[in-house]
């Protein structure tokens, strides 16, 4: 009896199924009243780029640059200051005196001729020293903190170096290699006076002490050093009674310049040339580091805007739909001939930056004064990638998800004709897992590169976004 009523039920559910005149693919938008529709379309839109000048960024250097090198962009000068750590509370020995003093220079890499003659020089900042927590533009007024008069002079000589052909060097466990130094004597006066210092209470009382040191470079014009650290090392030596006999040690106190001081690295063009590469904005724009200049991408919001209601609307008329954007790609084409580091020339040493935000025009300065992370709405990081073209041909690229950003532009009541970003190049540092991102810092790129892209006017390869999008 059990089985005849289920063979019962089955045929009249089959029989309802087949009754049913709706075909199986609109079942579903049957039971939605047309408010509910989801319309989607898909637009292009065409964007504008030029070279856009960009002055400095906030200097917080892992590493510094010192030295002066012409290049096609204009002649690269490169400064440092810094203050020194004070060694909390500490006390020479008793009776100690002083034997020299030197200042190193450790670098990992140059730019430039590495056999062209750079001198060094080091002075003391007599006019001024940092605040550690208010930023510092690479523009900042060398002269407000150091006179570079003979007075504050504080090598025994000046130091002429070939960076190619160090004369010294040490091994470097974190870097799994040696690394090459300069060392910078002091003159007796101020190996004197460095020694004599005593106000180890406090870092900010010792900065009054003895505000820092600028090194900077008075003579070559091809070279420019890629600084890994500064130290300051004063050597002396003291005398004790060790079993009766009076027994001589010789010691070196180290001085830090680390994290927990400010250094500013002083970069910039003297000549630079914008007004000449302005003219190849049809062709080529460039993003130069650090600072200088960089490349501003228009986006036609406005436009974008009023087709995308207009669309909406049309299909829409009773109700008014919200706008998303579901997919908008936008990629930045890199012109770019890699090549092994035993084939590259003089002419190869900038080369484009591996991480790239794309950051709105006015937020782009207090993003770094504030120390951001990047947010869709706002910024966006891209890796430089690469690629193969329909020839066969190895291509590289930036490639930004402009979705997020878009859909919150879109829904601005005051829309702008106009939404200017600009191409910062960064180092960032992340954790990557799988496709997932974390980024826990984001600096504007310390050293250097040059980034050239196909401008967005390039002849037959204009620069589109594609927007797919959706209102509902």
């Amino acid at each position: 009896m059990n089985k005849l009523k289920k063979i019962i039920l089955l045929f009249f559910l089959v029989s309802a199924l087949f009754a049913c005149k709706d075909n199986v693919t609109t079942a579903g938008t049957s039971v939605l009243s047309s408010v509910d529709d989801i319309l989607v379309n898909t637009d292009t839109f065409n964007l504008q780029s030029q070279l856009f000048q960009f002055d400095y960024i906030y200097s917080s250097p892992d590493s510094f640059l010192i030295g002066e090198a012409d290049t096609k962009f204009g002649t690269l000068h490169a400064e440092l200051l810094t203050q020194l750590a004070c060694p909390l509370d500490y006390k020479y020995p008793e009776g100690a005196e002083v034997d020299s003093a030197f200042i190193y220079m450790y670098y990992r890499s140059w730019w430039g001729d590495g056999s062209s003659p750079l001198s060094i020089a080091a002075y003391e900042m007599d006019k001024g020293t940092f605040s550690y927590t208010e930023p510092y533009g690479t523009n900042i007024n060398i002269s407000d903190y150091c006179s570079k008069s003979d007075e504050v002079y504080m090598l025994q000589q000046p130091r002429i170096i070939l960076a190619s052909k160090p004369t010294d060097s040490v091994y470097s466990n974190s870097e799994s290699r040696y690394v090459p130094y300069i060392r910078l004597q002091l003159n007796d006066e101020y190996a004197q006076k460095i020694f004599s210092l005593n106000e180890f209470s406090s870092q900010n009382a010792f900065n009054e002490q003895f505000h820092g040191i600028c090194i900077t470079s008075d003579f070559g014009a091809a070279t420019i050093l890629n600084v890994l650290q500064v130290t300051l090392d004063v050597h002396y030596h003291y005398s004790y009674m060790k079993a009766g006999v009076d027994t001589t040690v010789s010691s070196v106190k180290t001085f830090y310049a680390n994290s927990e001081v400010r250094q500013v690295n002083r970069v910039e063009y003297s000549d630079l040339k914008y007004d000449e590469l302005a003219k190849e904005n049809d062709s080529v724009n460039y993003i130069i580091s650090p600072a200088g200049m960089i490349t501003r991408i228009s986006f036609p919001m406005s436009a974008m805007a009023e087709r995308i209601t207009d669309y909406l609307h049309t299909n829409s008329p009773d109700v008014e739909k919200r706008p998303y954007v579901n997919r908008a790609l936008l990629t930045i084409d890199v012109l770019y001939e890699h090549k092994a580091e035993s084939k590259k020339t003089r002419d190869d040493w900038y080369q484009p930056a591996s991480d790239m935000m794309l950051i709105k025009e006015d937020a782009a300065l207090s993003f770094f004064e504030n120390k951001d992370l990047p947010s869709d709405t706002c910024a966006m990081v891209a890796t430089l990638e690469s690629g193969t073209d329909s020839l066969g041909n190895t291509v590289y690229y930036y490639l930004f998800n402009m979705a997020e950003l878009l859909t919150r532009q879109l829904r601005v009541e005051n829309q702008p004709d106009t939404l200017y970003m600009v191409l910062i190049p960064i180092t960032a540092t992340k954790v990557t897992n799988g496709s997932y991102v974390v980024y826990s810092s984001i600096k504007p790129m310390q050293t250097i590169s040059a980034t050239t892209i196909k401008s967005a006017q390039a002849e037959n390869e204009n620069m589109d976004i594609e927007v797919v999008y959706s209102g509902f």
